[in-house]
């Protein structure tokens, strides 16, 4: 929810932010269920899911 305070333009970056995390998180849901991903330390798991977002910017860009 958008305090009134806020300015309108800059409810779209918000959304995005929140949809990133959205998407950061579908992500890493995908990745517990591989069994793979849960034998990585937590450190390794953590440079995996940088690394991705990295190699793979373009799913986590705002598709409006």
């Amino acid at each position: 929810m958008i305090e009134s305070s806020e300015s309108i333009k800059d409810a779209p970056d918000q959304f995005f932010i929140s949809t990133k995390r959205d998407k950061i998180k579908k992500l890493i849901l995908i990745l517990m269920e591989s069994p793979f991903y849960m034998t990585l330390s937590p450190g390794e798991r953590y440079l995996l899911l940088k690394k991705l977002l990295e190699l793979y910017p373009f799913l986590f860009e705002n598709q409006n």
